[in-house]
C-alpha cells in the first residue's frame, strides 16, 4: 500500500497531488494492482510521474499538458511465470481535473530477467482518446542495472 500527498506552492503556483496505490498478492496466481491519482492544474512532479505512473505509453503527465490537472485510475494484473519472467496487463482511465474525459489506455507486457544486470521487456499499448483516432504502440526495451 502506498499513499502520497504533496503540495507545490510558491508565488506563481498553488497545486496539490494525491496518489494512492494498492497491490494484493493472490496466492499461486500473481498480484492485482490498483492506482488512483488526482492533481490540480500546474502540479509539477519533475520525473516522478514518468512511465510507470501514468500509463506505459507516456501520453499524459501529472498536472496535465495544458495545465488543467489530471485524474486517473489504473487496474492491472501481473503474473510471475517463474523467478525470472512475468507478464502483465493494465487498464487506465484518464480525465482532466474538471472531470472532462481524456481517454483510456490498455497495456500488455512480458518481461524476462536474464541476470542481475540485463532485463528485456516487450510491450503493446493501445490508447483510445475520448475524441479522435486510437493509437497503438509497440516497445522492445533492454534495461541494464548496475
Amino acid at each position: 500500500y502506498e499513499l502520497t500527498y504533496a503540495s507545490d506552492k510558491d508565488e506563481a503556483i498553488d497545486a496539490t497531488m494525491m496518489h494512492a496505490k494498492v497491490s494484493v498478492d493472490v496466492p499461486g496466481m500473481g498480484h492485482v494492482v490498483g492506482t488512483y491519482h488526482a492533481d490540480e492544474a500546474g502540479y509539477d512532479a519533475l520525473d516522478y510521474n514518468k512511465h510507470s505512473n501514468t500509463g506505459l505509453m507516456d501520453i499524459h503527465e501529472w498536472g496535465g499538458r495544458e495545465g488543467e490537472g489530471l485524474t486517473y485510475y489504473t487496474v492491472g494484473y501481473i503474473h510471475s511465470l517463474n523467478d525470472s519472467s512475468a507478464v502483465g496487463v493494465m487498464y487506465s482511465d484518464f480525465s482532466k481535473a474538471n472531470d472532462d474525459k481524456l481517454g483510456t489506455e490498455i497495456d500488455a507486457y512480458a518481461s524476462h530477467k536474464y541476470n542481475d544486470v540485463l532485463v528485456a521487456t516487450v510491450r503493446y499499448g493501445k490508447y483510445t482518446p475520448e475524441t479522435g483516432d486510437a493509437s497503438d504502440q509497440w516497445m522492445l526495451g533492454l534495461s541494464l542495472n548496475f
